[in-house]
């Protein structure tokens, strides 16, 4: 009887033990959710992807300011505008001027390769040099295929110029425009008693002719100025 006891014990005890065994789970069973799957195995370090770190917002390039200095198209050619005078200067008859460029270079009146040169010296509120205007472009249109250059030098000051260039631009102004505020490098060169002045050069920067005052179409002044211009054509 007691043995019958016995594994009645021990079978009850073994049942249990297996009961208790099928009870636990496998930790590295994947497990269902209602949205996506989910592992609950633990993640491999090889298969984890790089973070990618965000560039830094590049901040957009500043827009340049218009320069004063700026270069014209006239007749297919890249003309100066209001490019700012160097250095004028006049020895003895022979006389010469420079400007730098809107690239910075520095350029000189024979550079032009003229064979006359007309320089005008001119200022926005002188009524006489913007009376001047229509001769200029006149003798512009006649000879400037033929070897004439025109050049004006406005010295209007920082405060004016911008109403001296949309005086040029409105009459068509194609000749080239210098600007040398309040006259500070052509002073005693290209005017001398007041302006508009007018120098009339050779080739060579040799001077032909200087008048000082307004010029207007068919005057006897513009005339003489025509007929010098001629003979150096």
């Amino acid at each position: 009887m007691k043995r019958i006891l016995t594994l009645a014990l021990l079978l009850t005890l073994f049942v249990g033990f297996v009961a208790a065994c099928g009870e636990k789970q496998s930790p590295n069973v994947d497990v269902q959710s209602d949205d996506q799957w989910v592992s609950m195995q633990e993640p491999d370090p090889e298969l984890e992807q790089p973070v990618i770190e965000p560039e830094p917002a590049q901040e957009p390039e500043p827009t340049p300011s218009p320069e004063l200095n700026t270069s014209k198209a006239v007749d297919g050619i890249l003309a100066p505008w209001f490019d700012i005078v160097t250095n004028s200067n006049m020895n003895g008859k022979m006389a010469s001027l420079s400007w730098r460029d809107s690239s910075g270079i520095e350029r000189k009146l024979t550079d032009l390769g003229g064979k006359v040169y007309l320089i005008d010296v001119w200022a926005e509120w002188c009524g006489p040099c913007k009376m001047s205007t229509p001769a200029l472009l006149s003798l512009y249109n006649k000879y400037s295929g033929q070897g004439l250059v025109i050049i004006g030098i406005n010295i209007d000051d920082n405060t004016n110029v911008s109403n001296a260039r949309d005086f040029a631009q409105s009459e068509g102004v194609k000749y080239p425009i210098l600007h040398d505020p309040q006259g500070a490098n052509v002073s005693g060169v290209f005017v001398d008693q007041g302006i508009p002045n007018f120098t009339l050069l050779d080739r060579n920067g040799n001077t032909l002719k200087i008048h000082t005052g307004a010029i207007l179409e068919d005057s006897a002044d513009t005339t003489e100025l025509e007929e010098i211009i001629n003979s150096q054509l």
